[in-house]
């Protein structure tokens, strides 16, 4: 059933624009999706923040940020 869920289903961040013009909500846009498919390496050695999403139009809506 989890399969069948994961083949069909995916993170979309299909919102419109103005939802997210205050910085406010950019903020809890960015937090959102960091917990959602998001990770970072150990600060000890160098920084590297990283959203795994599943298409180029989410990507490109997540970098305009």
């Amino acid at each position: 059933m989890l399969e069948k869920v994961q083949k069909e289903y995916h993170l979309s961040f299909s919102l419109k624009e103005e939802l997210v013009r205050k910085k406010c909500c950019r903020k809890a846009f960015l937090q959102a999706t960091f917990l959602s498919c998001g990770s970072i390496t150990n600060p000890e050695k160098m920084y590297h923040l990283e959203f795994d999403v599943k298409t180029k139009d989410d990507a490109e809506f997540c970098r305009r940020f």
